[in-house]
């Protein structure tokens, strides 16, 4: 195809919009999509008998103003300031001995009838490929 000189060569555009989009599913509505929350658990230890005082549990470190101790037997308290718990046993300081960035997904709910397990007799193909494996063959 030749062009007179001076002349634009345009070229066919699609102006189709595809529903199917290859981040966004059409049958999962906005509301119903993943969610990913981060929270940061710490672990609470004595610097002078290294034992360990408890968990907190945070959205962000380093962590201001009141939180949730959990001791190790269960109990919790709520907090003030982490920076000013000592030592049950010997007095001690508090330090952070573990800080884990704990990740937790909120998954979509999902309809286990709409995916049945398949019944009846397998295609044949699959049927000829299990043949040679088979014990008896």
């Amino acid at each position: 195809m030749r062009l007179a000189p001076g002349t634009a060569f345009q070229q066919k555009v699609s102006t189709q919009i595809y529903p199917e989009d290859r981040n966004q599913h059409p049958d999962q509505p906005a509301a119903q999509k993943r969610k990913r929350f981060h929270r940061f658990t710490i672990e609470l230890g004595c610097l002078l008998c290294s034992r360990q005082l408890g968990t907190l549990e945070s959205l962000v470190w380093p962590v201001r103003g009141p939180v949730e101790l959990t001791r190790p037997s269960g109990l919790r308290a709520q907090i003030g300031d982490w920076h000013r718990i000592r030592c049950d046993h010997c007095g001690g300081s508090v330090l952070p001995t573990d800080v884990a960035l704990v990740e937790e997904r909120v998954e979509c709910p999902h309809d286990w009838s709409q995916e049945r397990p398949r019944r009846g007799r397998p295609p044949k193909r699959l049927v000829d490929r299990r043949a040679p494996d088979a014990p008896g063959a």
